[in-house]
């Protein structure tokens, strides 16, 4: 863990990491909810808590990636709206530009969405959901992409912890200047496309560690074409040598809501070095459907130090309809790793 001013801060739940496993809606003996403060939010650089927001506030700018009514009905103070008020909801986080050698992420998107809000490149940003969700990672991960200059952060809890601290919220449409915003080129050591990735698979394996974070059935091709809701696939199945972590063991919860809060380094050491048995020190590529659930891979796994880990954008979507000869798949059950049981 490396150090940074803005992050360090005394840890306040004194009987430690047991004392935050409890749901998001219980209050603690002081009336605050017992997610206030995180292990999380204190093992990692990037993810901050409610209680780190509250001192922070005047210093960052709160990215709200709910929807618009969730955000139009009541935000944290000064939150801004990552989105477009007259598209389909979230629709940014799909947001994608199809180059010759596969996907990237939408710089566009970014540039839009950043000036509607009045975000700046050099601003200090917390990005923010309901809860801390793969759509809010993938959120900072398109920021991250676009060499963002300022520090990004995710907010553990998310906004139901700070609601339920009765912290400062605000409703109505928010009153903000537009600003600009350029994106730089998106780098070729943190997205991948499938030229690249197709140089370093064969039908056999790959020569570099892949993470598939998608569910066990999507892994093994045990779904019916027409399943997903927003894509078609040629073929179904995984990438040869793909290791699945499903994307929720990132987070503690359940149900509909498998990330009440984000594990601990402490646990996501434990999911990916000793369950996974992951190397560190080897180059590794998360993916998914369309990158959305891939982001958490790329996020924990560089909050936890690896050496080089990159997310490929196109992901099934992309692999999953291309020619079989060039870009092979397997439906063996091999390398599922379901470790933590909200997978």
């Amino acid at each position: 863990m490396t150090e940074n001013s803005m992050k360090r801060r005394t840890f306040l739940i004194a009987s430690g990491a047991a004392a935050v496993t409890a749901s998001a809606g219980c209050l603690g003996d002081d009336g605050e909810p017992e997610h206030y403060s995180t292990p999380a939010a204190d093992d990692l650089d990037r993810v901050v808590d409610v209680q780190w927001l509250e001192d922070n506030l005047d210093n960052v700018q709160p990215l709200d990636v709910r929807s618009k009514a969730d955000f139009t009905n009541s935000r944290i103070e000064g939150a801004h709206f990552f989105g477009d008020d007259g598209a389909e909801d979230m629709n940014w986080a799909r947001a994608a530009a199809e180059t010759d050698e596969g996907y990237l992420p939408d710089m566009e998107a970014v540039e839009e969405g950043a000036a509607r809000a009045g975000i700046g490149r050099s601003d200090d940003i917390v990005f923010y959901g309901t809860s801390p969700d793969h759509e809010v990672m993938r959120a900072s991960v398109m920021f991250w992409s676009a060499g963002h200059e300022g520090d990004l952060y995710i907010l553990d809890g998310g906004y139901s912890v700070w609601n339920e601290a009765d912290l400062p919220t605000e409703s109505g449409d928010a009153d903000h200047e537009d600003g600009s915003y350029d994106a730089d080129g998106v780098p070729e050591d943190l997205i991948v496309t499938h030229e690249w990735l197709s140089e370093r698979v064969n039908e056999d394996g790959a020569e570099i560690q892949l993470v598939d974070a998608r569910g066990r059935d999507e892994f093994l091709g045990n779904v019916e074409p027409g399943y997903h809701h927003t894509f078609e696939f040629e073929r179904f199945g995984h990438i040869p040598g793909a290791t699945n972590i499903n994307h929720p063991q990132n987070g503690i919860g359940s149900g509909d809501n498998a990330y009440e809060r984000l594990r601990s380094q402490e646990e996501l050491e434990e999911l990916y070095l000793d369950a996974a048995g992951l190397d560190p020190d080897e180059l590794t590529v998360s993916y998914c459907v369309s990158g959305i659930r891939a982001a958490p891979g790329l996020f924990m796994l560089d909050q936890l130090g690896w050496d080089d880990i990159r997310m490929y954008e196109g992901s099934w979507r992309d692999w999953g309809n291309l020619p079989e000869d060039e870009h092979p798949y397997s439906q063996e059950a091999e390398n599922i790793v379901e470790h933590f049981d909200n997978a």
